[in-house]
């Protein structure tokens, strides 16, 4: 069985705009015979499992914002967390 994207956004708790940035970061889709994007679910369930057991619960991001941040940050070459350091460091050096 495989997933579309407006399900893989149902499981996720994102927007399918989120699902199509996560495409080809965390998601990777097979193309069907319409051109529609098919998910594994298996890979689904991983990413949604990591996304339970992280840290960004405690910055009180919800679930998309947190996939959008990161996958923003894998555009950038970096992590979520290095990111988050380097923000949190410029602010302290700031005041």
């Amino acid at each position: 069985m495989r997933l579309t994207r407006v399900q893989v956004a149902k499981r996720l708790g994102v927007s399918v705009t989120t699902v199509r940035r996560l495409e080809g970061i965390e998601l990777f889709p097979m193309t069907g015979e319409r051109g529609t994007r098919y998910f594994d679910p298996q890979r689904v369930e991983e990413l949604a499992a990591r996304m339970d057991g992280e840290t960004w619960i405690h910055l009180e991001l919800d679930p998309e914002k947190h996939l959008r941040a990161r996958a923003l940050c894998l555009e950038m070459g970096t992590s979520l967390s290095a990111w988050l350091r380097r923000q949190i460091e410029e602010k302290l050096l700031s005041d």
